[in-house]
């Protein structure tokens, strides 16, 4: 049905190796990684959020993604041996180098930071494995879950997919809507989310 091979220059893909019929399921795996709602208690942390936010909004992103971002970090970062394995799994997913000059990369360099340090102690991840991992979260996905081979799948965010491209994964019983829709660097934010 499918084989995930190199692309040169993306990482590993996706590639079809047949063509598929309406309604035929190409993919079922588990989630490698879920990003649920984290208490964000505390000045340090509520300080951070609200900073987050600001660099979000300068970016033209909503500063609802920060959020998101903290979710995100504090599930990561997480000192569980459950977590560690996800980490790894996610830090294998393709993602832009850290030195990279695009600006979607310095924004999540930026919030990565601000968010690393309102983590409560002992956090089980550095601060590069937190920057990593949210460039893994925004390229591949950034709508709650990450999959080893769904963020691999190879589309072209126009025409073929659009950001209400949802599903819905299984985790521990429970439904959690998933999106599958990307941008790149080739877009703006805005321009990317109604790609």
């Amino acid at each position: 049905m499918f084989e995930v091979r190199g692309t040169g220059d993306r990482g590993l893909a996706v590639f079809a190796t047949r063509a598929y019929c309406s309604g035929d399921v190409v993919l079922r795996e588990a989630p490698i990684f879920v990003r649920r709602p984290a208490p964000c208690t505390g000045g340090v942390a509520k300080s951070a959020r609200a900073a987050a936010a600001e660099a979000l909004v300068r970016a033209g992103v909503s500063p609802e993604a920060a959020h998101d971002a903290w979710d995100f970090a504090s599930a990561f970062c997480a000192a569980d041996d459950a977590m560690a394995s996800s980490r790894r799994s996610v830090l294998a997913l393709h993602r832009p180098a850290l030195h990279d000059p695009a600006p979607k990369v310095g924004l999540a360099r930026e919030v990565a930071t601000r968010m690393f340090g309102a983590l409560p102690e002992p956090t089980a991840c550095s601060l590069e494995d937190l920057q990593c991992g949210f460039l893994v979260d925004l390229y591949n996905n950034f709508d709650g879950a990450l999959f080893e081979v769904g963020c691999r799948m190879n589309h072209a965010c126009r025409p073929a997919v659009s950001h209400g491209d949802f599903g819905m994964a299984q985790v521990a019983g429970e439904g959690v809507r998933v999106a599958f829709a990307c941008w790149n660097e080739l877009l703006d934010y805005h321009e990317g989310i109604g790609a």
